[in-house]
């Protein structure tokens, strides 16, 4: 015998819901149609549905569905600030999913407070949804990754363009930023990649702030220091594009 179904917390029969939804963890919602198309654009509704009072089934968990049903309504919007980033991912999928735009906005920008943790995963989902604003701002913490690690992400229009900006990077960190510790220390190996995400993302804003890097604790500091301390002095010699500029000029070559 199957376990009944147990009801939302927002979205009773006692709401004023008049489309019913069940959730993939068998919870109910109850939601109101004239919200809906108003605030959403491809909930499955038809006019049959609505008549037979059918069950609609939903692959989202209830406790996504909770937060996405309250965007369809005219009122304050959820607080997400303490959503974690699982939960805000499967929200922002399904926002995008059901296209409610309000949600679909919200999530992108909350999206940001994980970039430290979860940049791929969150420049994998800019590039399926045509975030492109925030791919831009991804792109300095992510070129430096092997190629095969990120062309599967990219939408075939920006595989060129990301191929010509990871070439101009690959380029730059082999002539002018190979680091000089040559010892095989555990600290030194350690800080490879997080020192050339550091300095992609320097390079882009201008090189105009203080290079901060963290300092090796190795027989080799005084190289390190010395090296540290050119790349700051010379940083005006280096012409970099950023991920956007090849975006641009791929498309205008493209329609030429």
């Amino acid at each position: 015998m199957s376990e009944a179904p147990k009801v939302s917390k927002f979205f009773h029969a006692e709401s004023g819901g008049d489309v019913i939804f069940r959730s993939s963890d068998n919870v109910l919602f109850h939601v109101q149609q004239k919200y809906l198309e108003l605030y959403s654009e491809s909930f499955p509704l038809t006019e049959q549905v609505i008549l037979s009072k059918d069950i609609v089934p939903l692959s989202e968990s209830s406790s996504v569905l909770e937060l996405l049903f309250q965007f369809t309504y005219p009122h304050i919007p959820p607080d997400l600030d303490d959503l974690d980033f699982r939960t805000l991912m499967d929200l922002a999928e399904a926002a995008e999913k059901y296209l409610i735009h309000h949600c679909r906005r919200i999530c992108a920008i909350h999206m940001r407070s994980f970039v430290s943790q979860h940049n791929d995963e969150i420049f994998a989902f800019a590039a399926k949804h045509d975030y492109i604003k925030l791919l831009y701002d991804l792109a300095p913490t992510l070129v430096t990754r092997p190629l095969l690690e990120i062309v599967h992400l990219l939408p075939p229009s920006l595989y060129i363009p990301w191929s010509l900006y990871h070439d101009q990077w690959t380029s730059l960190l082999l002539t002018h930023f190979k680091i000089p510790c040559s010892c095989s220390s555990r600290n030194s190996m350690y800080n490879t990649r997080e020192i050339r995400e550091i300095l992609v993302e320097w390079l882009e804003a201008g090189g105009t702030k203080t290079l901060e890097l963290p300092n090796l604790r190795v027989y080799c500091c005084d190289k390190w220091f010395t090296w540290k301390e050119d790349l700051q002095n010379n940083v005006h010699e280096l012409r970099v594009r950023d991920f956007q500029s090849f975006v641009k000029e791929y498309k205008n070559n493209s329609h030429s």
